[in-house]
């Protein structure tokens, strides 16, 4: 669990906890570095001109020749065992670029590293051997720039949420409990704790958190740290630090939203954006543990938010079967701007359980 700290005197501590420190070579890198460095040679013998550098459109053809003396399956495995060997916990990488570029400048491209290497030879040593740009490559690979992470990415469900929150200060008597399931980075989760110092509701009496199962998307949220990506740097500590007063409203931890890390922890507002129906939730089975999970742990009378503007057929395929299990779970189901959303049975009489504190 990481509580906002924009100093970064936490932060060491928190990548200590997170990620193997210091040089990581070891004879299977030394022996993968003179491999690749054996292929790369080649393809500097016998590969055409022009070759590929940022800003260079990649064609088909120039795809098909790096694939022929740089095959992104010889060049795959050393980088995984490097990802694996750095992370203090399990990854999965089948998300990644590593996995889904067609071709080493593709991959690459998407990572928009600085330094850039080309030689994946010197990559795979500079990696192994200097841990910040070590650090800035996994952010690289796992909180890519091609995800989107912004302010103000659900405007007409902000508005929902405000009005919400407006109608149910009474009840709530001026205090509330949020969870942002799969937050990502945390901009959501900042902006949920906004809206609620707009509509009135005390600093002292708010629980805010944020869940996410990517343990380097908890670094960026709680100590806006974006090694591959200071601008991002820079402009999250300038909107967030306003927000940050005394005590800790807010706190970040790990969690996949099937398996909650607190089962008995209730909120009045669930928000979980751009991951119900997307690539890792998009069969019935896992949208069904999902719903049931997060309605499970719902306040009567409380509401759950669910929107998606990263995956283009998310409406089309998947809100239906989406609608359905909000009402198996006595959900009852209303528009709620970009997305829906679903209000847990209850009326404003019904007694408040009691809620686990967080430390």
């Amino acid at each position: 669990m990481f509580f906002p700290d924009l100093s970064g005197k936490g932060l060491d501590d928190a990548l200590s906890r997170l990620l193997r420190r210091g040089s990581l070579l070891d004879d299977r890198i030394e022996r993968s570095c003179e491999r690749l460095g054996d292929r790369f040679r080649t393809y500097v013998d016998r590969a055409p001109v022009p070759q590929w550098a940022p800003g260079l459109l990649l064609q088909g053809d120039m795809r098909s020749l790096h694939e022929l003396y740089l095959p992104m399956a010889e060049l795959r495995p050393p980088f995984v065992h490097l990802c694996r060997k750095s992370c203090l916990y399990p990854v999965d990488l089948n998300a990644t670029a590593l996995f889904s570029a067609s071709s080493w400048p593709d991959f690459l491209a998407r990572l928009q590293l600085d330094p850039l290497i080309f030689n994946p030879a010197r990559l795979l040593r500079h990696l192994a051997e200097e841990e910040p740009f070590r650090h800035a490559f996994l952010c690289a690979l796992f909180i890519p720039r091609s995800y989107g992470g912004s302010f103000g990415r659900y405007p007409r469900q902000a508005d929902f949420l405000a009005t919400w929150l407006a109608r149910n200060r009474e009840r709530l008597a001026g205090s509330a409990a949020v969870l942002d399931a799969a937050c990502g980075c945390g901009e959501g989760t900042y902006e949920v704790l906004e809206l609620l110092l707009g509509q009135g509701y005390a600093r002292e009496s708010l629980r805010v958190a944020g869940s996410t199962l990517e343990p380097l998307e908890l670094l960026a949220a709680a100590f806006g740290s974006y090694p591959n990506d200071p601008q991002r740097a820079v402009a999250f500590k300038e909107r967030v630090g306003v927000l940050l007063g005394e005590g800790r409203a807010i706190r970040f931890f790990r969690e996949d939203i099937r398996h909650p890390a607190a089962p008995d922890e209730r909120y009045d507002v669930i928000l979980c954006n751009g991951l119900l129906g997307g690539p890792l939730f998009h069969s019935r089975e896992r949208l069904a543990e999902g719903v049931k999970s997060l309605a499970d742990r719902l306040e009567p009378g409380g509401v759950l938010l669910v929107a998606d503007r990263f995956h283009g057929g998310w409406k089309m395929k998947q809100q239906g079967a989406l609608l359905s299990l909000l009402r198996e779970n006595l959900l009852e189901v209303v528009e709620a701007g970009e997305g829906i959303a679903g209000i847990k049975s209850g009326s404003a009489a019904h007694p408040r359980r009691a809620r686990r504190q967080s430390p």
